[in-house]
């Protein structure tokens, strides 16, 4: 939704969060209908494919081949979901990342707001700037951009190098504050008031070095953030993302360690954060962004669980004790033992169901292993998910994600869009199966679908939602702009979906939920899949922020570099990075 004016959203707010209390405490269950002075508690199943395909699924449903997902269609909302391009923006190069978007699927926000920018990342506890004095007292200054005179709080980590020592921020050349700067990490808080802005808005830090510490490195700044009067962030001046606001005393080293994009990469809340903290309880399984796995109203399975190899071949299912933090509660772990089995198992229902293993030319050994690995962490994220639902339950939202459409649609849609051109040649295998790998796997997801569903009642809304789609160039499937979305059950209505995007769904899932939709979200809730006579009785509501900035935990940061290693080989394997 559109921002509206803050002081309205001020006493939203307030309204909101009186509205909240008395419903928690009054109304532990709600009837649809009934309202209560908000939209009523549907519980939600949200169902994630990765590179789910609108016009692949709209064939085969035409050929009767996905019979679960052609009733969610014709009994509920269904269409086309618009992602966005945002390497595109950071890195000059096109794609649809997965771990990009599903951040902004789980949170209703865009990467600049939630900080999950790539594949891999450098730590967040390491991407920082420094300031080099060049003479004994100086100042390093910002460039701001052009910002709205309004009172703001900058919010910045800092530590000094070698010393205690103070340093002064002025802002417009108009001191501010004087930070006794230590030489462990801190959190300071300024507040920039409005009439000191101008038309163009300089931050500057005074200091004061020793001689032999000029040229040195005497100050290190982890992040600068600003927010509004209500705790908005309206500004994050990420040392990493805008050097070039950053003037001549500012050193940006590039960071020494990276790893697989994670948790604590993640500096907004998301959906199951939210649902924790207004005591909803949730089921996560195999999420982007969720190892290290954090504490939740319920049960988080993070995707570590699923990210495999040699490991699993030399310790079988004790691999899962030698990282920590791989689910929450960590006792779980022992029942996810109970389900283990080895990626080998597989070996006759991939015949069966796709093709015969070890046996065609056409399939090189790295695809094989890719797609092996991929089919084992959905059988297994499939098996998590039923256990949880059928002996865990109920939960007001679960959410479980799978991968492997999109590994299948990489490597074995060539077979299926163009037959002739690569399929000659091929040996020791059917050449009839090639081409229906990727159709079998989307009829492998129908049968997902329809086990989760049973698991349905009047009050559950199934959403079924992709991070965008598949198309061929060349020889591989590449990721495209036509994604879709199935909203069923509960007060959806029967409806061809015109204007969804992924940035909608937290909003939405958040609205049919019973919980007002967060202003400082890039989505809106999609009205048009609602039944009109619901939204009369239940308005959407809304409260400035879920973010608390000043107490909002950092998560803990940890690196797995064997599953680096590992991913890093299977990106280069899909194209994603290159060597």
């Amino acid at each position: 939704m559109k921002r509206i004016d803050a002081r309205i959203g001020a006493l939203l707010t307030l309204i909101v969060a009186g509205g909240l209390i008395a419903y928690f405490f009054l109304h532990p269950a709600s009837k649809p209908g009934t309202g209560y002075g908000g939209p009523v508690k549907n519980k939600i199943l949200l169902i994630g494919i990765d590179a789910g395909s609108w016009d692949i699924i709209k064939g085969l449903i035409m050929q009767g081949r996905l019979p679960n997902m052609k009733r969610l269609i014709e009994e509920g909302s269904a269409g086309h979901l618009d992602s966005f391009l945002w390497r595109e923006l950071i890195h000059g190069g096109k794609g649809y990342f997965s771990p990009i978007v599903w951040a902004s699927i789980a949170t209703g926000k865009m990467p600049d707001k939630h900080g999950s920018e790539d594949f891999t990342m450098p730590l967040p506890s390491v991407m920082l700037a420094r300031i080099v004095p060049k003479s004994a007292q100086g100042y390093a200054s910002i460039k701001l951009p052009d910002m709205a005179p309004m009172q703001t709080e900058l919010l910045c980590k800092l530590r000094s190098l070698g010393k205690d020592r103070t340093i002064t921020v002025y802002f417009n050349q108009k001191l501010i504050k004087e930070i006794p700067a230590k030489k462990s990490w801190q959190r300071i808080s300024v507040i920039l008031p409005a009439s000191a802005f101008q038309v163009e808005n300089q931050l500057s830090f005074y200091y004061q070095a020793d001689p032999q510490e000029i040229g040195k490195p005497i100050m290190e700044f982890n992040y600068l953030r600003m927010y509004d009067a209500f705790g908005q962030e309206i500004l994050d001046i990420h040392v990493m993302r805008n050097k070039a606001w950053f003037g001549d005393s500012w050193e940006n080293p590039n960071p020494t360690e990276g790893t697989m994009v994670s948790s604590f990469h993640v500096r907004t809340k998301t959906l199951w954060e939210i649902f924790t903290e207004t005591r909803r309880r949730v089921g996560v399984v195999g999420w982007w962004q969720t190892w290290p796995a954090f504490p939740v109203n319920g049960y988080l399975v993070s995707t570590h669980v699923g990210y495999h190899g040699a490991r699993v071949k030399g310790m079988g299912n004790q691999w899962l004790y030698r990282l920590k933090d791989l689910t929450y509660p960590e006792s779980y772990l022992k029942e996810i033992q109970s389900h283990f089995f080895f990626r080998e198992s597989l070996t006759p229902e991939i015949r069966k169901r796709f093709y015969d293993i070890d046996m065609c030319s056409c399939v090189g050994k790295t695809q094989d292993q890719i797609f092996r690995d991929f089919y084992w962490q959905d059988r297994l994220f499939e098996k998590i998910s039923f256990d949880l639902l059928q002996n865990k339950g109920p939960f007001d939202l679960f959410a479980n994600y799978f991968r492997g459409v999109d590994e299948s649609g990489h490597q074995f849609l060539r077979f299926a869009e163009k037959p002739e051109e690569f399929l000659p040649g091929c040996t020791g295998c059917d050449p009839k199966r090639l081409p229906e790998i990727v159709n079998k796997y989307y009829e492998y997801m129908d049968d997902i679908v329809g086990k989760m569903v049973k698991y349905e009642d009047k009050n559950t809304v199934t959403m079924i939602v992709t991070d965008h789609g598949q198309f061929l160039q060349g020889s591989k499937g590449i990721h495209r702009n036509n994604g879709f979305i199935i909203l069923h059950g509960g007060p959806v209505r029967k409806h061809l979906m015109k204007q969804a995007k992924v940035l909608d769904i937290t909003p939405t899932v958040l609205y049919l939920s019973g919980l007002p939709v967060a202003q400082d979200m890039d989505g809106s809730v999609m009205l048009e899949a609602i039944d009109p006579e619901y939204l009369q009785k239940n308005p959407v509501t809304y409260i400035s922020s879920y973010e608390d900035h000043k107490n909002q935990k950092e998560k803990k940061e940890a690196v797995d570099r064997e599953v680096n290693e590992e991913n890093m080989e299977q990106l280069k394997a899909l194209g994603y990075v290159s060597d």
